[in-house]
């Protein structure tokens, strides 16, 4: 798989430097570096209203039981959502060059990984999974709004960057090439399922839209799509120790120019004739190969083939951060706002505290994204020539206190001048 290879070749390249980190820290040292190499992994998982007690036991195995059912469907709103993204990027960059007869300018490449998947679902939908459709026998379970969303694509990127007025101002262009790997969504409108009062039927009424990826076969190094995206970065920092950052990441598009089936549905779809009172306790033969080839079949003669283009998991994000104890301590607020999916916010405050010139530890507090109000906690670790790993978790909380705070993942950042 070239793309791997080339990931493998960038790690390793990483580890064999010598390098140090570009971020010039408040009240630190006003040395100016010229050349950085960067790797930036974070992964993140959660079920926004479901706690992770019960999202552990889903995800990795182990028995459900009532209580963690009960304790979970009395969280539930009328429209819940859950998710994970993984992201990878291996940067380049030069800074302070003279580039076009301009001085401070300077250059970047990259190359980036990001996969998401989402879903956004009803409190009836999770009592059909969790209990059964027994308790809407003769009713409606509704399904409206229920939505899924998954993408996995890689970029290559490059573009310019630099500094201007005295150093207090920074900003950074990127150019990148999306490869679009994967893509799916589901949306159903006006949807319910009916279970008949003698439980001898099952009927969906509603409107599926559904857009999907039909390939033969599936990995993660084929490229199926194409596009553009462009990254923006401005920065503003004064001699107050006062940083003011705006951003805007992977705002771009992919185009899908074949192989992209598109169903649109609005008929009934009726299942007769079987035991139905429990959907999780029909006949194994409703699951077996035999209905997977039903399902296919159906999608194929009810779907249609065309070229499709969608937007990437584009974010802007607003940063402030003010030194509040000289060499010691700095304060940062992060709102940070998707519009691709169904998670939109997160805001955060953290503390950034300087244990020593080596060490720094970064307490924070957050609301939005995979849960509701978390708790993390962050290390960095630097040397005198500069090499810096930063690590951490944005869901402390949600791995101690399992059954009050949902989400899970972490964080980590290592960086090397050249």
């Amino acid at each position: 798989m070239r793309f791997s290879f080339i990931v493998g070749i960038l790690v390793l390249s990483v580890f064999n430097l010598k390098a140090q980190s570009p971020e010039k820290v408040l009240n630190g040292s006003s040395k100016t570096y010229d050349q950085f190499f960067e790797m930036d992994a974070a992964y993140e998982i959660g079920g926004g209203s479901v706690n992770n007690a019960m999202l552990n036991r889903f995800l990795f195995g182990g028995f459900i039981d009532e209580a963690t059912k009960t304790s979970n469907s009395d969280r539930l709103n009328k429209l819940n959502y859950a998710g994970q993204s993984a992201r990878l990027r291996l940067s380049y960059r030069q800074e302070n060059r003279k580039i076009f007869n301009r001085e401070f300018l300077g250059y970047q490449i990259n190359l980036e990984w990001n996969n998401m998947a989402q879903i956004r679902f009803t409190p009836d939908l999770f009592q059909t999974i969790f209990y059964g459709n027994s308790a809407f026998t003769g009713d409606f379970a509704s399904l409206s709004q229920t939505s899924f969303y998954y993408l996995n694509y890689y970029s290559i990127g490059g573009g310019l960057n630099g500094y201007f007025n005295s150093k207090k101002h920074f900003f950074l262009v990127n150019i990148q090439l999306n490869l679009g790997n994967s893509y799916q969504k589901l949306n159903l409108s006006d949807a319910h399922l009916f279970t008949s009062e003698q439980a001898d039927s099952l009927s969906f009424e509603g409107i599926i839209n559904y857009d999907y990826l039909k390939t033969d076969q599936y990995n993660f190094g084929q490229i199926h799509g194409y596009g553009a995206g462009i990254d923006f970065l401005y920065r503003y920092e004064n001699q107050k120790n006062t940083l003011l950052e705006f951003r805007l990441d992977d705002f771009g598009f992919i185009y899908w120019p074949k192989k992209m089936r598109t169903l649109d549905y609005d008929k009934p779809i009726i299942w007769e004739g079987m035991e139905v009172s429990n959907i999780l306790q029909m006949p194994d033969s409703l699951f077996s190969t035999n209905f997977n080839d039903t399902v296919n079949d159906f999608l194929s003669q009810n779907s249609s083939v065309g070229p499709k283009t969608i937007f990437t998991n584009f974010s802007i994000q607003a940063r402030y951060r003010r030194n509040l104890m000289p060499k010691k301590l700095d304060i940062e607020a992060v709102v940070n706002y998707w519009f691709t999916g169904y998670l939109y916010g997160e805001h955060q405050v953290k503390l950034h505290y300087t244990v020593s010139p080596s060490f720094s530890i970064t307490p924070s507090i957050g609301y939005g994204r995979y849960s509701r109000f978390n708790f993390g906690l962050g290390f960095k670790f630097q040397q005198k020539n500069g090499n810096a790993v930063s690590i951490g978790t944005n869901y402390l909380s949600g791995i101690i206190l399992q059954q009050k705070f949902a989400g899970l993942g972490g964080f980590i950042n290592f960086t090397k001048q050249i």
